[in-house]
C-alpha cells in the first residue's frame, strides 16, 4: 500500500513535469527560430576555425563564396553547411584561379595571409602525397571533427535557455514539486484522479502536444491539485518561502529535462505500477 503512494504520487509529479517540459520545447523552439541561434552558432564556429572571430578577412570570403551563398537567403546565415562544400569552397579560395591543380594550391597555402589556416593546410598538403583530392578529405575531416564541438557550445546555450524557460513557467504555474507532492501523499481521491489523467496521456502513442498542455493544466486544477497562484496559499514567514523556492527551482531542473524525458519516465513507472498492483495479490494469497 505505501509503495502504491509512492509510485502514484510520482506519477503525478512527472505528469507535472511533463506537461511543463513541452511549455519549454515550444518556447525553445521559437526562440531559435526567432533569433537564428543554430546559423549564429555555426558562424561564430567557422570565424573560430578559419581564425577569423570577427568575419572580415578569410571567413567574410567564405560566406560570400557563390557554393557558400547558396546554402542561405539574403540577410541571413547558413544553419547547416556540407564538410565537401566547406573543403571546396576553402580550396578555392586558396587557389584563386580555380584550377583546383595541386601546384597551385601549395604556392596559395604558402602564401595565405592567415597564419592558423595556412599553418593547417600547410600540414595536410605535406600529408596529401601530391593529390588534391586528399586535401580535401583532411579539410572535409577536420570540419566534421569543429562541427561536432560546435554542436556542442549550441547545446550548452540550448540548456541555458531551457533552464530559463523552465524556471519562468514555473513560476508563472506556481508549480511547486514539494507542495504538489504533499498534497497527493495525502489525499488518495486527488491521486486517483492525476493517476486517471496520467494513464490518459500515456496512452497516446507519441507525446502529447503544445495545444493539450494548458488544457491538462486546467483538468488538474480543476481535480484541486495546487497550481496556479491563489492568496490564501501564499507563504506567510521566511521559511514557508524558502520552502516554496526549493520546491519551485527543483520543478524548474525536472521541467528543464524535456517532454520526450518525461514521457517515456511516465510509461516506465506506470508499468512499474500495473506490476506491483498484479504482484501484491499474488503476494497477499501466498501469505
Amino acid at each position: 500500500m505505501f509503495g502504491s503512494v509512492i509510485l502514484e504520487t510520482v506519477l503525478g509529479l512527472i505528469l507535472v513535469y511533463l506537461l511543463l517540459g513541452l511549455i519549454c520545447t515550444a518556447v525553445n523552439e521559437l526562440l531559435a527560430q526567432v533569433l537564428r541561434l543554430r546559423a549564429k552558432t555555426l558562424a561564430e564556429g567557422i570565424g573560430n576555425i578559419l581564425g577569423d572571430p570577427k568575419n572580415q578577412g578569410l571567413a567574410k570570403f567564405f560566406y560570400e563564396h557563390p557554393l557558400i551563398k547558396a546554402f542561405y537567403r539574403k540577410g541571413d546565415r547558413p544553419s547547416y553547411i556540407p564538410s565537401q562544400a566547406f573543403a571546396i569552397t576553402l580550396l578555392d579560395i586558396v587557389t584563386k584561379d580555380h584550377s583546383a591543380q595541386f601546384d597551385q594550391l601549395k604556392e596559395g597555402v604558402n602564401g595565405l595571409g592567415n597564419e592558423r589556416v595556412k599553418h593547417v593546410l600547410q600540414l595536410f598538403v605535406e600529408r596529401a602525397g601530391g593529390k588534391i583530392e586528399n586535401v580535401q578529405a583532411h579539410l572535409e575531416q577536420w570540419f566534421n571533427d569543429s562541427v561536432e564541438r560546435i554542436s556542442g557550445w549550441y547545446k550548452r546555450r540550448m540548456q541555458l535557455i531551457t533552464l530559463c524557460v523552465a524556471l519562468g513557467a514555473t513560476v508563472l504555474c506556481n508549480a511547486d514539486t514539494i507542495a504538489i507532492a504533499k498534497q497527493l501523499a495525502s489525499s488518495s481521491v486527488l491521486r486517483a484522479a492525476v493517476v486517471a489523467q496520467a494513464e490518459a496521456v500515456a496512452r497516446k502513442a507519441e507525446t502529447p502536444s503544445v495545444a493539450m498542455t494548458s488544457e491538462n493544466l486546467k483538468e488538474l486544477q480543476a481535480l484541486g491539485l495546487q497550481i496556479g497562484w491563489e492568496e490564501k496559499q501564499l507563504p506567510q514567514d521566511g521559511w514557508q518561502w524558502s520552502g516554496k523556492i526549493i520546491g519551485l527551482l527543483l520543478t524548474a531542473l525536472a521541467a528543464s529535462l524535456g517532454a520526450p524525458f518525461w514521457f517515456d519516465m511516465l510509461n516506465k513507472v506506470i508499468r512499474l505500477r500495473s506490476s506491483v498492483a498484479t504482484r501484491a495479490p499474488e503476494e497477499k494469497a501466498k501469505s
